[in-house]
């Protein structure tokens, strides 16, 4: 796996598998599938695609660099199939195992909650192809200057029609909503098995979806005397925002791991 900025992880461990937003279509093809019914963007169903995706591929001695949903996707994964992680690194995102208090709305949400109840949404959300940056401003994007006609395009490909955009609604509904809360209540008897692994916590400090003192909480919750790495000036895009620190961190944690 190579990012945008070229800076490439295959050495660094065998089996490292990323999960962000952008990577979530998996093997049944749900970022294209706009019927809710037919193929329904939850947690469960995205557990269930990367379970399907990694017995595929017949992964073992994983390291999962997750970030945003990736978070919970990962811990829900690892809570089922142990045998399968060695290790996770969290950036920008919680496991939803730590009891921690969510306390008022993110900007984020807000902005989210807002356009759901005015029913305006889909207008917002479904032209990801032309506003992403606009977007992730709001989410919390800090390093403006990386951004070119190439990071537009990288960040813009995902999304050409409205329909590959019914993921980027659906995620934050699945919270809002709190759809997602029954299928994170049926993991928690098999907590030991996320405690278990090795695990690390970076956080953008400028993160305006998913509160910086709520991430940590929730990973004090789980791996109590794990290290927590906190960047003053990133925010939610902590990938972007300081690219050579993540990945130099990344190999660090694999290598003492």
């Amino acid at each position: 796996m190579a990012n945008r900025h070229g800076l490439s992880l295959p050495a660094v461990h065998p089996a490292l598998v990323a999960i962000s937003p952008r990577d979530c279509a998996g093997p049944h093809g749900l970022r294209k599938e706009r019927d809710a019914a037919r193929s329904p963007y939850t947690l469960k169903t995205h557990v269930e695609n990367l379970a399907g995706l990694i017995d595929a591929l017949d992964l073992h001695g994983i390291t999962f660099v997750i970030q945003d949903w990736g978070g919970p996707i990962a811990a829900a994964y690892t809570l089922r199939h142990p045998e399968r992680v060695q290790r996770l690194f969290l950036l920008n995102t919680l496991s939803g195992y730590g009891h921690a208090e969510l306390g008022e709305l993110t900007p984020w949400f807000q902005f989210v909650k807002k356009h759901h109840e005015a029913g305006t949404l889909h207008e917002v959300l479904d032209h990801l192809d032309v506003n992403v940056l606009s977007i992730m401003k709001i989410i919390g994007f800090e390093n403006s200057s990386a951004v070119d006609a190439n990071w537009i395009a990288a960040y813009s490909a995902p999304f050409p029609t409205r329909d590959d955009c019914i993921g980027a609604i659906e995620f934050p509904l699945d919270v809002l909503l709190g759809r997602f809360l029954p299928y994170v209540r049926e993991g928690f008897p098999l907590l030991d098995n996320l405690k278990a692994k090795p695990a690390m916590l970076m956080v953008g400090m400028k993160d305006r979806a998913i509160a910086p003192d709520v991430q940590i909480a929730d990973f004090r919750g789980v791996w109590p005397d794990h290290p927590i790495v906190k960047l003053p000036e990133a925010g939610h895009f902590s990938q972007e925002d300081a690219p050579g620190t993540v990945v130099s961190l990344i190999q660090a944690f694999v290598q003492s791991t």
